[in-house]
């Protein structure tokens, strides 16, 4: 993977004719495969959500959480999730799917 990670992009779409211009923002985001349900957690529910996650991660945990993983200072190691729901389970909390991520 090279260094790019993620991309917002506006993509033209066909126009009918007499109508005004359209145009839909995509955010395409690209993570290994061990950094997906970091990635899928950091990019889901509100924002207000992600920054208290981490907040408590940090505070409550110990532990420092992102969208590329979930690392344990005191361990000197990322921890392994293969879903969204590890992370949750690491951080010991119940999972909470993407629609009732608002804070």
């Amino acid at each position: 993977m090279d260094t790019f990670e993620r991309s917002f992009c506006i993509f033209r779409l066909p126009r009918p004719p007499g109508a005004t211009w359209k145009a839909v923002r995509v955010d395409l985001v690209v993570a290994p495969i061990s950094q997906f349900p970091f990635a899928l957690l950091g990019w889901t529910g509100s924002k207000h959500f992600e920054r208290e996650l981490r907040q408590f991660s940090r505070k409550e945990r110990g532990l420092w959480l992102n969208s590329h993983g979930l690392f344990d200072p005191e361990q000197k190691a990322l921890l392994r999730a293969a879903a969204e729901e590890d992370v949750f389970r690491h951080l010991g909390l119940a999972y909470l799917p993407p629609e009732q991520r608002n804070a």
